[in-house]
């Protein structure tokens, strides 16, 4: 079993480099294209233990060590993390826990990860229902339309054009765990992103409030990419340009438009509908 280290100053190193984690862009220094992130809670690091992500570091605080002497659910699960972790443990004063955490109530478990972050250029050719991001703000809005392309069975996420960063940890908690199960690709911007999609013969399709198509006329079930836009100002004009199809969501009530991860998660359940019957056919 590692053995646990303990944290008693806010100076100490794992503390600032978890809160560097958690403000910047971080690398790995071993793998360039992977992402240093941090997980929080119980399920979120049971989620990763489960899918055999590597652990770099694990903290905990005092209370949850505690609470463990006495719990045997909670004993089973430090076990399970601590095989996962290849770096050191650690124990900080729950003080000092609430200063890495991200969270207004702490469950008192912590730990870094890593997951690959490439450029869509390496999108493999398998790939062949793709959510495709402009300029997406709201981290609760990533953070469900990754968990809703994983729920889905989508192939991949692509983001591009000033989308929230990825691995900011509000859009790390609303995957639920689905971040580890989704690849996501990175593009500078929209035309760059459909130009390797496009080589891949994978159609942009994207939803705008003018299209002259429904989408259910429109085959969603294979080798397309979704296209949602930004939340206030939808898709762009150079990605209306750079799109094969545009389709519309009918809104037969009064609301002007839809919340950008309703309308992705529209989208992609018309392609699993889709899908399921060409199946059954």
């Amino acid at each position: 079993m590692n053995k646990y280290i303990r944290i008693t100053s806010s100076q100490n190193n794992v503390i600032k480099q978890i809160k560097k984690i958690n403000s910047k862009k971080v690398y790995n220094e071993d793998k360039q294209n992977e992402r240093l992130f941090c997980i929080e809670g119980i399920r979120f690091v049971e989620e990763a233990a489960k899918d055999d992500i590597e652990l770099s570091i694990i903290v905990y605080c005092e209370s949850f060590i505690e609470k463990a002497l006495n719990n045997k659910y909670l004993s089973s699960l430090q076990d399970e993390f601590q095989k996962r972790c290849k770096g050191n443990i650690y124990i900080a004063p729950d003080n000092l826990f609430n200063q890495i955490s991200e969270t207004q109530t702490p469950q008192g478990v912590l730990a870094v990860a890593s997951k690959r972050f490439e450029h869509v250029s390496m999108i493999e050719s398998n790939c062949t229902r793709i959510i495709l991001l402009e300029a997406l703000k709201d981290p609760g809005n990533m953070g469900t339309i990754i968990r809703t392309a994983d729920a889905a069975s989508f192939s991949a996420v692509v983001v591009c054009g000033g989308c929230v960063d990825v691995f900011n940890p509000k859009v790390l908690r609303s995957t639920m765990g689905s971040i580890f199960h989704v690849p996501v690709f990175y593009a500078e911007d929209f035309s760059e992103a459909s130009r390797f999609l496009r080589n891949r013969d994978i159609k942009i399709i994207s939803t705008h409030l003018k299209a002259q198509n429904m989408l259910y006329d429109i085959d969603l079930s294979d080798n397309i990419a979704i296209a949602i836009g930004n939340e206030a100002n939808g898709l762009s004009d150079e990605a209306v340009e750079n799109s094969d199809i545009l389709v519309k969501i009918p809104m037969p009530g009064k609301a002007e438009s839809l919340n950008a991860s309703v309308a992705a998660s529209i989208m992609m359940y018309e392609s699993v509908r889709q899908n399921y019957l060409k199946h059954i056919k």
